[in-house]
Order: C-alpha cells, then structure tokens, then sequence
C-alpha cells in the first residue's frame, strides 16, 4: 500500500509512505518505509505515524464485550440476509474504510461523490492532485500530494474540470475560497471543539455533510460528536439497495437511509462498506448483474516519468 502525505507548505514536505504487511489476510505486523527530498526527522515521523494509526484505524480500542456483541448481531443479520452473508463471507467480517488525512482533503472527497458512483471518486481526485500540486518521485513514478485550498484556486475551474468533475469543479472551488478566506487550515490544526459549527459557515455544507467530514478526517477528534453512526447514502449504495432489495428500483436518499437503519439498525454503517467493496466479485455469485462497479479496486495510476 502506497499514501502521500503532506505535512507543510513546501514540495519537500511531501512524504510517500510504502507500508508493507507480513500477511495480506490476517496481518500481525505493517512495515513503514518513509521516502522524501530532504531529511526526515523526528517530528515527521511522529506526524506521519499519528496520522496513519488513526487513518488505517490501528489506534481503535478493542473490548471483547463490545466486539463479541458486534460480531453475533452480525451472525443474526447474515441467516435471514443471504446478499449481506455473502458480502461478509467473500470479504471477511473485519473490514474499514481508510479516512482522510485532512479535513479539506474529506469535504473534496465528499463532493467528488456527489451523483457519482464511487469506482470513479479515486480516479477524480487523482486527477484533481496531479493537475494541481506537486509530488514526489518514486521508483519511476511521480505520486502527487493532494492540494491545498490556494493551489486549487490558482488553476480555477477550467482546470478542475478537466480532471472530470463536472459540475463539482464549481463546488471545490468554492469550497477552497471559502476554506482560503476564513483561515479554515488554522481551525482544522487547532482541532476547535466548535469545528463543527464552523464547518456549517462553508457553502453546501449542512450538519450531515459536517458529521460525515469530521469522521472521515484522520486527525480530528471525534470522541465528542454524538451524530456519527448515521450511515453515508450516496448514489452507489442508493443503486445497490435497490437492486439488492427493491426489484431494481432505486430509492432515493431518504428512503434508503430509513430502509437500512430500519433493517440493520447500529449495524447499517458496516454492513454498507461491505456492500461496497469487491461488490460484483460476490454479488455475481447471486446472479445479480450491477449496472455499475465497486470502488473498492479503482486506483488511480500515478505519472510515469
């Protein structure tokens, strides 16, 4: 597994991060290796560890009573749901989504999923990094960072758009304004327990996008927002329920959400990243035939040089 990680301003801040597991099924031990253009040092190490044990979700508390009432909830679901047994069974019952490393890279991420299908979400954003910021050279390639709000504002929205954001080019860019003129990378690097109200202030942005942003960022602390376990609907999920469930009819984004909390209850958030990932390998099984594809594989192919 191959992340970059930008820990300031200037193009030596950028740091690929090579991490490396003894086994890919059941991993005991991750190997880091850490390549940039200057020296790394003590204060960058302990960044970047901070940010990948929270990112990857290694720094989760374990309690057995909490795990075991999990995981036979789950078994209950998986006997009367056939389509979520074999999510589970193909992908095993221990998976999580990888979050964000910052809290403006989170909100782009979100818009880049707005009416879009989640396979093409990583394609964009590696676009959207290779056309506007600088990255680092390794092993034949150039890994681009994500950009900051003042990089994106630079290339303006002709340039966003032809990264294939379509009409989220407009929403980025006015996200970054926004970000820009009211010194939002301050208040993220505070990590203000009133981020979340500020967070409102930002255009498109309401208490679930907010709610969904600050969980999906790696460095904020979360503990305290109450609303969190609210499921994330997007139009990948909104078309699988439906075909899963609803004879191929796609419900909307409020009925859906009612559907899977109804039906799986604390379980919903879970059980939809199962879902998602290797979708068509186990859907198939089932004879399903999914008019799109899981974005659990797309990869975004860094620039040979």
């Amino acid at each position: 597994m191959i992340r970059v990680l930008r820990l300031g301003v200037e193009p030596s801040d950028i740091f690929l991060i090579e991490i490396i597991a003894d086994n890919e099924i059941e991993t005991t031990y991750l190997a880091v290796d850490i390549y940039g253009a200057r020296k790394i040092i003590n204060k960058d190490v302990d960044r970047i560890l901070q940010i990948l044990l929270r990112s990857l979700h290694l720094d989760s508390p374990h309690d057995p009573t909490i795990t075991k009432h999990r995981t036979n909830r789950l078994f209950e679901i998986m006997k009367e749901d056939p389509i979520v047994a074999a999510s589970f069974n193909y992908n095993g019952i221990n998976i999580k989504g990888k979050l964000y490393p910052t809290l403006f890279e989170a909100l782009c991420g979100i818009i880049c999923g707005q009416r879009m299908t989640f396979s093409r979400i990583p394609t964009m954003m590696g676009k959207m990094a290779s056309q506007t910021a600088p990255g680092v050279r390794f092993k034949g390639y150039i890994y681009p960072a994500f950009p900051y709000a003042d990089e994106i504002i630079q290339k303006g929205e002709e340039e966003l758009r032809k990264c294939g954001l379509g009409f989220r080019a407009s929403r980025i860019l006015q996200l970054a304004n926004t970000w820009m003129k009211n010194n939002f990378e301050e208040l993220e690097m505070t990590n203000s327990p009133s981020l979340k109200e500020e967070l409102l202030k930002l255009p498109g942005v309401g208490p679930y996008t907010a709610n969904l942003a600050l969980t999906l960022t790696a460095g904020i602390n979360n503990d305290d927002l109450s609303e969190m376990s609210e499921p994330h609907i997007d139009s990948f999920v909104r078309t699988l329920i439906g075909y899963f469930y609803f004879n191929r009819e796609i419900q909307s984004e409020e009925d859906t959400l009612r559907f899977v909390k109804s039906r799986w209850g604390e379980n919903a958030e879970e059980i939809i990243s199962h879902l998602t990932t290797n979708t068509h390998e186990w859907a198939t099984s089932l004879g399903f035939k999914l008019p799109i594809r899981s974005g659990a594989k797309a990869l975004y192919q860094p620039e040979k040089i």
